[in-house]
């Protein structure tokens, strides 16, 4: 296992590829071996179910561990707003600072309403909070940041 998050989904899609391909050659291989004859055949006919078989089985047998993976990657990327939620943050603008998640730039966590009347808004690193607290005077100001290396992210209070 790697130390950043959300590698083990990657390595696990490209074991099944691997394996896809590894059962497909052999089959490929097999087929182009086989000579007219009956053990020739006979062969064909049993090696070709025997590696799809395998194939099969290998990708249904990984197949939850990549499920898992997934998930583990969506709850990662999905921290800040987890982070608001048990803050129980209304009235408030959260600056993301940092990504959540390997990959995934702070900017692509900034989603609000096109009203701007959500309990809790999001602003890129770039916002200036004096500005923020001008054009929103009734909000608290909140920064997000995920520190290279550490477990998971923090929310901290910027302005009141």
């Amino acid at each position: 296992m790697t130390d950043a998050p959300g590698q083990e989904g990657r390595a696990g899609l490209w074991w099944l590829l691997l394996q896809a391909v590894t059962a497909g050659g052999a089959i490929d291989a097999t087929l182009r071996v086989a000579r007219p004859g009956a053990m020739d055949g006979l062969l064909v006919w049993i090696v070709q179910p025997v590696f799809s078989a395998a194939c099969l089985l290998s990708m249904l047998a990984i197949w939850p561990l990549v499920l898992a993976a997934f998930h583990r990657e969506v709850f990662i990327r999905q921290e800040p707003y987890r982070l608001v939620a048990e803050a129980q943050l209304r009235d408030a603008i959260v600056i993301l600072q940092t990504e959540s998640a390997l990959s995934l730039v702070a900017a692509d966590l900034v989603r609000n309403p096109s009203g701007l009347d959500a309990p809790v808004l999001y602003a890129r690193d770039t916002a200036a909070i004096d500005a923020l607290q001008s054009a929103f005077p009734t909000r608290s100001i909140w920064r997000y940041r995920h520190p290279r290396g550490e477990p998971s992210g923090e929310l901290v209070r910027a302005a009141p």
